[in-house]
């Protein structure tokens, strides 16, 4: 988001120490999200969202939800649409707006999903969808984490399904991001 449209983006400065830098004469750091700046804006820091303990209603809390996952990018300066999916979201409301939003080259969904609804191997997860499919209904997840799950097909009602689950607090879901949505 953002790459080269004039708007500041954060510099990651993480990957040399001020040691390596005694003999660089030039700026090696280029703005851009990294794991290693991205949560300087967000609800939770990096060591909360990779398991550092903590507890929300009782229950552990670890990773990203949903809700929290929209405010990273709103401390960002991106706006977004945040749907939790449950009953009171229609399937085929759902269907309308991924598609509509997959179909334009500047707007991007991200989706909030439980991995063994889709035989695939862990719990909660986020990740962008790249594309739809009309004739097999179905998006393409890009999976952030290749070490678990590689790329792949699924048909939008099995994603909806696995979309509404609950996780630590609400059901999970997904958010709708775009040119429409930054913030100026």
């Amino acid at each position: 988001m953002r790459v080269r449209t004039g708007k500041p983006l954060p510099k990651d400065t993480s990957v040399l120490t001020k040691k390596d830098m005694t003999y660089v004469k030039w700026s090696p750091f280029y703005e851009r999200y990294t794991q290693h700046n991205v949560f300087q804006k967000s609800p939770k820091t990096k060591l909360q969202v990779l398991g550092q303990p903590g507890k929300v209603n009782k229950k552990a809390d670890w990773g990203c939800q949903i809700r929290r996952y929209s405010k990273l990018f709103q401390g960002h300066g991106v706006k977004t649409t945040l749907r939790v999916v449950g009953s009171k979201l229609k399937p085929s409301m759902i269907k309308s707006e991924i598609i509509k939003n997959l179909g334009s080259s500047n707007d991007y969904v991200a989706v909030n999903y439980y991995r063994k609804a889709m035989d695939q191997p862990g719990g909660g997860h986020i990740s962008p969808l790249g594309a739809y499919h009309q004739k097999t209904d179905s998006v393409l997840i890009m999976d952030v984490t290749p070490n678990k799950a590689d790329w792949v097909w699924v048909k939008l009602d099995r994603l909806i399904k696995a979309m509404a689950t609950k996780d630590t607090v609400e059901n999970r879901g997904y958010l709708l991001i775009g040119q429409q949505f930054l913030n100026t």
